[in-house]
Parts: structure tokens; C-alpha cells; sequence
């Protein structure tokens, strides 16, 4: 019932009457009272003038909805979430479960209708995870309502709804029709659920505090559960028993969600060496990782699946693959069998050794020795050394003739013109890559002939 005393600054309030008894001898009652908690208004029961009638009979059938939950939003424990609402002459339920279908045990209390009901339009697939213009049609059950949130709460998902198989939130709720909303500015396919069109008929449920929420352990998945869900009317003076109510069963399936991102994907030393290798901070629910190789110009190399976050790429795996680069781009996700979690991307290259110093050129007449001093680059192959006799020209640009392509740190120069100023330059080159726009050229060094 709801009470209200303006003597006291008693606001109106919805109450459960758990007692009664006489408080003297002049007839008067002393009444006990619990605060209720309830969504639409308090029953209302009114005595006819032809006198009292009594109307404590058996309670609305309940209704529910199961929903074996993504464990991305169960912080990864599984869980079958409940949802009960139910008619007027309702004032609560208790949840029973069994694995048997003979032996029940109370595993909840349910004193507050659950929102819940079934589509009224159909609304499209989507791959966009927010749709400010798209809408929900619902029709809800039992004495309901629903309502706008704020912005933050429906970007933060404290508007969750499960939909048919998918999760998720709402900002605007418009009534359209006695028990009849529509919902606007939708998130969609949260916590890696997938966001396929939804017909006309499909349940959905608003997952908040009046969710009955039961851990289902790892041993127990692949069973069936039973449920039997028992209610008592407005006034508790009619409460079912476990032989009026018939079961539902539950597939204890499990739901896991696709893994989170991975985080920290880096190398683990700088790429200088005959390989390079990444490792990345293992992502929540990933039982195993894809890593695809690709090229600067995401053309794709190789794809590899491993247990571990650690991916190794040698100079051999490169020749294997059919021409080493300079440059790559490493992609990683974690997968489970709810699927894959977005790709991590990390791009990285290999620097060309450091410009070559210390050159010489010894000899007479048409002929010289050119030497320099040696690379200390770790993956060294050889070096390139060009000349012209033109100054400033740029061996980068394919300018000048090469006479030298080898791994000594010396070379021969002949043919030369008596009298003639040259000019040379040198770059080492490492196994990665020898393309001339790519490596870092000497300073130019002249000599006359």
C-alpha cells in the first residue's frame, strides 16, 4: 500500500504490510510495515460498498528471460543473468534451480519487476558501433517503464540492454503507445557481441539491479539447467508452491567473449639485427594469438598462430618469404572460440648502417685504391661504392657509375682520365635491404688522376 502523513513530512511511499495486531482494548490495530520498492504504481485495493471482499488470490504469472551472459561483461566469470516481471497482483518471486529437475534450491529473491518484453519494429544490421539515428521499438511487460538517460551514462553503457542475442544502450526512450517505447542514439554489438538486424518478436531484456545473476561454474557448462520461478501475490498471502509453477531449462553454453585488444605490442630490441622480434602483454580471454606479417605497403607476408606473445621474424624466414624489406608492419589479435579481438598494429624498420668514413684513394696514372673504413653494423652484407666526375652528384638518385658491390672494405677504380678531378662515395648495406634510394651515402671524397 502507499502511506503518507504530512504531520510528520512522511512523503507518499510504497510499503509492504507484514503485520497486524491489536493494540488495546478499544479496537485499534497496530500495523507493521517494510519499505517496498516498486516500478509503476501501487496496487490499489478498495473494499465495495456492499462490504468487504477479499482479493489476496493466486498472483500474476511471472514472466522471464534467461540470457547465458558475454563474460567481457561479467569481468569474465560466466554467468546466466535472469530477468522476472510479471501482472498487477505480483508482490515478488523466488528463482529454483536444479540439475536434476527433481531437487530445487532457492538461489534468488526477485521483489522488483525486471524490463523486459518483445520488439515492435525491425531494426537493421549494423557495423557501427555508436548510431545516433538509429531506433529500437520495444514493447514492454508487466507495469514498466522505461526512460531517458544522459549522455555520459548511455556512453558509458549503464543503459545495457540484451536484445536477442546482442548487447546494447539507449540514450532516448519515447513513448509511442500504452507499454510501447522507442529507443534512440544506440550503441551496438557491445562487448563483442555481433549487431545483426532484429525482427518483430525478438525478447530483449534492460540488464540493471533487478537482474538476478547466478555464477555457473566451468565444470558445469555443456549441462542443462532447470529453473522454476515461484511468486507470491500483492499482498503475500498467496504464495506458489513448486508444484504449481513448470520448469524451463537453461543450456549452460558458454558465452565467452572475443579477447580484449592487445596492449604493449613493441619490439623487444631495436630492429638492427639478422631478425626482430615483438611481444605484447597477453589480452584478457585470448587462448591463442594470429600475428600477420605485412609489407610498409600492407601487402601481406606470412600469418602466424601462436600461444604465446612473442613473435620472432629471422632474415632466413625473410629469403624463405621470397625477398627481405626494410620495412614491415606486424599486426596481432587475440582469438578464443567467441572470436577475434581487434588487431594491434605496429610498424617498424630496419635503419640502414651509419654513412661509412675514413676514405682513401692510393695509387698513380689511371688507376686507384679506394678504401674506407669498415661498417660495425650487426647484419652487415657489403657495400656499394660509386664515382663521378661531377661534384655533388647523388649515387641515391642512381647518379654516378659503381665499381665496387661486395663485402671488402676496399675496391679498385680504373679507366680513369689523367688529369681529371673525381669524386667518390661509399654506403653499406645490411642483409635487410641494398636498394640504393635506402641506404645513407658518404660523404663525397675527391681525388685528382
Amino acid at each position: 500500500m502507499q502511506i503518507e502523513d504530512a504531520r510528520i513530512d512522511l512523503a507518499p511511499r510504497a510499503v509492504r504490510i507484514i503485520e497486524i495486531s491489536e493494540a488495546g482494548d478499544d479496537g485499534s490495530l497496530q500495523i507493521l510495515a517494510e519499505d517496498l520498492r516498486v516500478t509503476g504504481s501501487v496496487v490499489q485495493l478498495r473494499q465495495p460498498s456492499s462490504g468487504y471482499t477479499y482479493s489476496g488470490g493466486p498472483p500474476s504469472q511471472a514472466s522471464t528471460q534467461a540470457v547465458m551472459m558475454p563474460t567481457a561483461a561479467t569481468n569474465n566469470v560466466q554467468q546466466l543473468w535472469l530477468g522476472v516481471s510479471a501482472g498487477d497482483n505480483w508482490g515478488g518471486s523466488s528463482v529454483w534451480i536444479s540439475a536434476t529437475g527433481s531437487d530445487y534450491r532457492r538461489v534468488a529473491e526477485v521483489n522488483v519487476r525486471a524490463r523486459m518484453g518483445t520488439l515492435t519494429g525491425s531494426t537493421p544490421g549494423t557495423s557501427s558501433q555508436i548510431n545516433p539515428a538509429q531506433t529500437l521499438a520495444v514493447g514492454v511487460t508487466g507495469s514498466t517503464t522505461l526512460g531517458n538517460v544522459s549522455q555520459a551514462d548511455a556512453d558509458a553503457d549503464r543503459s545495457l540492454l540484451w536484445v536477442s542475442g546482442e548487447l546494447m544502450s539507449y540514450r532516448d526512450a519515447t513513448l509511442t503507445a500504452p507499454a510501447s517505447y522507442t529507443l534512440g542514439y544506440l550503441r551496438r554489438g557491445l562487448y563483442g557481441t555481433a549487431s545483426p538486424a532484429h525482427s518483430v518478436g525478438d525478447p530483449w531484456l534492460r540488464l540493471d539491479d533487478t537482474i538476478v545473476k547466478i555464477d555457473i561454474p566451468a565444470f558445469d557448462l555443456g549441462a542443462t539447467l532447470f529453473v522454476k520461478v515461484t511468486s507470491r501475490n500483492a499482498l503475500g498471502t498467496y504464495v506458489q508452491g513448486l508444484e504449481e509453477v513448470a520448469a524451463f531449462t537453461v543450456a549452460l553454453t558458454a558465452n565467452p567473449s572475443p579477447p580484449d585488444a592487445v596492449q604493449g605490442l613493441a619490439l623487444t630490441a631495436p630492429f638492427v639485427s639478422t631478425y626482430f622480434e615483438a611481444n605484447w602483454a597477453s589480452a584478457a580471454r585470448a587462448s591463442d594469438y594470429q600475428v600477420e606479417l605485412r609489407s610498409a605497403a600492407d601487402a601481406p607476408i606470412r600469418t602466424v598462430y601462436t600461444s604465446a606473445p612473442v613473435f620472432r621474424y629471422l632474415y632466413a624466414d625473410a629469403l624463405d618469404d621470397g625477398d627481405a624489406k626494410r620495412s614491415y608492419t606486424v599486426k596481432v589479435r587475440g582469438s578464443n572460440t567467441g572470436g577475434n579481438g581487434p588487431w594491434a598494429t605496429l610498424a617498424i624498420s630496419n635503419p640502414a648502417p651509419d654513412a661509412i668514413t675514413g676514405l682513401l684513394a692510393s695509387g698513380t696514372g689511371t688507376s686507384r685504391t679506394v678504401t674506407w673504413d669498415a661498417s660495425g653494423a650487426s647484419d652487415l652484407a657489403g657495400y656499394l661504392a660509386r664515382y663521378s666526375a661531377t661534384p655533388g652528384f647523388d649515387p641515391a638518385a642512381g647518379e654516378g657509375t659503381g665499381f665496387h658491390d661486395g663485402p671488402a672494405a676496399t675496391a679498385a677504380l680504373t679507366g680513369l682520365t689523367v688529369a681529371t678531378d673525381y669524386y667518390v662515395r661509399v654506403a653499406a648495406f645490411d642483409v635487410w635491404d641494398r636498394d640504393i634510394a635506402e641506404l645513407i651515402w658518404s660523404a663525397e671524397y675527391s681525388f685528382s688522376a
